[in-house]
């Protein structure tokens, strides 16, 4: 049951820092533009009070610093931090600097040429000079949007191609299997030998079975808080020996301490540990055992984007220690000895688990499922973003006008002296589609570059190509309304153009 809970207090104390540091914001912004007289920079339609040079130099400092945090990001890929999160950091630095490698390039000194002709790209580029602070805004602007949009899709998840690897979150087996009435090993005491599946030798191979104990599952399924998740026997030497899932050194060896009088130790899976139970590697848990005795279970580590989502992993002998009367295997992850028509034989697995209460999935849908969920919330994220960005479109369709609309008198004098009103049209055309081809560039470079170890997952390509065509559309909006803006202020300017004229 979802409640409304906000209060009086809440909302004081929310609008109270809403107005203080709108307040503050205009103030730093009234500080700034009251450093020249308003009489002088209304004359030269001018917003600038910094050097040319000094802008330059500084810009590119700025550019040096990101690009050096950029590459230092992508050195400690997979050493320091993960693939994406160290390729999103790197991704977020370059865009940083090409937004300051466009400041600099708006103040770059004017190069005087008497035998280039005053065409309208000279025209458009003396007016990015004039304006760059509003300028440097649609480019900013436009390349934010571009890197939010498109590289949001860098963290969306998919199975790929490699799911029966055992380096992989299936850990190389192709079926999970799920009892409810428990099982046990068959009478000769064979390894991994149980009657049900003894029909199916043929096409299986390792069965590795788990014992499931207390507690609640706290996978992304489980909308509610768990304090306890459910802890999960396994055979950590068996894994051991497949190098099954992605764990880092020493691996299952972990799970059987030196001095297993402390507290036992688990694996858990990182989407679990960071989400739902918001805790770190090195926290402990209290459970209680069979005589009504609490003990200690210690997170020693976590496995990357793996099936056992909402589960510690715990070895079976320090298990069976607390729960000495534990009833037998409920859950079981099946070898396939060949990847040929494994949905047939899930089928016939499941046949013959049904005495048992038996389901059986195949463990790339187990964390399909898993990564649907996730990439649910991702979506939504995205959603807010791209409202956010038409939101911003909005804003940079009002700069644009806001300049066209105060270059009147500008438009009037150009006309009053013979220039056609397409010479014009094409400067403006000109000026605009310079920012817009640097914000575009940037934010897509940018977001390559973050987005780049999910490049080799192809179902997260067309849904980044989508919004980025979506993105593309609306910043296309944006400059037909500032074409039909130019248009409109070129209506009426025969006063104007009188005025100039004398």
């Amino acid at each position: 049951q979802f409640v409304f809970a906000a209060s009086p207090v809440s909302l004081a104390v929310g609008c109270t820092l809403f107005l203080l540091l709108s307040v503050l914001g205009l103030r730093f912004a009234l500080r700034q533009q009251t450093r020249r007289a308003l009489s002088i920079r209304l004359a030269a339609h001018a917003e600038e009070t910094t050097a040319p040079a000094r802008i330059r130099r500084s810009s590119l400092i700025i550019a040096g610093v990101a690009v050096v945090i950029g590459l230092a990001a992508l050195g400690a890929s997979g050493r320091v931090m993960p693939a994406q999160g160290a390729f999103y950091l790197a991704g977020f630095a370059f865009l940083a600097a090409g937004i300051a490698t466009c400041r600099a390039w708006l103040a770059r000194p004017l190069t005087t040429d008497r035998d280039a002709p005053l065409d309208a790209a000279y025209l458009g580029g003396l007016n990015l000079r004039a304006r760059r602070s509003r300028n440097l805004t649609v480019v900013g602007l436009i390349a934010s949007a571009v890197f939010m949009v498109l590289s949001v899709s860098s963290f969306r998840k998919h199975v790929g191609s490699d799911w029966l690897e055992r380096r992989s979150g299936t850990g190389g087996f192709a079926f999970l299997a799920e009892t409810t009435a428990p099982l046990n090993l068959t009478r000769d005491g064979g390894p991994g030998r149980f009657e049900l599946f003894e029909k199916h030798a043929a096409d299986l191979g390792a069965i590795v079975p788990l014992r499931a104990g207390v507690g609640d599952n706290a996978n992304c399924f489980n909308l509610n808080t768990t304090a306890l998740p459910k802890l999960l026997a396994v055979d950590s030497a068996a894994l051991a020996t497949r190098q099954a899932f992605p764990i880092a050194a020493p691996g299952w060896a972990a799970l059987r301490p030196s001095n297993p009088d402390t507290s036992i130790p688990a694996f858990v899976d990182e989407t679990t540990l960071m989400w739902a139970l918001k805790r770190k590697v090195g926290d402990v848990i209290t459970y209680t055992d069979e005589q009504g005795r609490a003990f200690d279970v210690r997170i020693a580590g976590t496995i990357r984007d793996s099936i056992f989502q909402g589960y510690l992993i715990v070895d079976e002998q320090l298990f069976l220690k607390k729960y000495p009367a534990h009833a037998g295997y409920s859950l079981f992850l099946l070898d396939a000895k060949t990847a040929a028509n494994l949905p047939a034989l899930r089928t016939r697995l499941e046949t013959g688990l049904a005495d048992a209460g038996g389901r059986v999935e195949l463990t790339r849908d187990v964390l399909a499922a898993f990564h649907q969920i996730e990439n649910t919330y991702i979506a939504i994220f995205n959603v807010l973003g791209s409202l956010g960005v038409v939101l911003g479109s909005l804003g940079l369709a009002i700069v644009v006008a806001r300049s066209l609309r105060e270059r009147r008198g500008e438009f009037a004098v150009m006309t009053a002296i013979g220039i056609p009103r397409a010479v014009l049209g094409r400067m403006v055309f000109s000026e605009y589609g310079r920012l817009v081809l640097w914000g575009l560039a940037i934010g897509a470079v940018a977001s390559i570059i973050a987005i780049w170890p999910s490049l080799a997952t192809l179902p997260a390509i067309p849904a980044a190509l989508l919004a980025g065509g979506l993105l593309m559309g609306i910043v296309a909006l944006n400059l037909v309304s500032g074409w039909l803006v130019f248009h409109w202020s070129l209506r009426d300017l025969r006063p104007s153009i009188e005025q100039a004229a004398q």
